[in-house]
């Protein structure tokens, strides 16, 4: 991850723990808020599969909607 974002943008090795940290913060609040929209906001897997997110592929969704019913 770090030699992309060096690709893209010229950071100091000084920033790369604050990037990184960063990444994983905004990370984990899209896995977040994808929970709540896809998840969270139905009551059912059918209804779940119905609004899925079309950015997300089929198998993916229904391997993330397994692992969501095991927590």
């Amino acid at each position: 991850m770090w030699d992309y974002i060096l690709e893209k943008y010229m950071v100091p090795i000084e920033g790369r723990k604050w990037v990184m940290s960063t990444i994983n913060d905004l990370w984990r609040v899209h896995k977040s808020r994808m929970k709540d929209k896809h998840y969270y906001a139905y009551t059912t897997d059918a209804r779940r599969w119905k609004n899925r997110p079309k950015t997300i592929s089929e198998q993916q969704f229904r391997d993330l909607l397994n692992y969501w019913d095991l927590e």
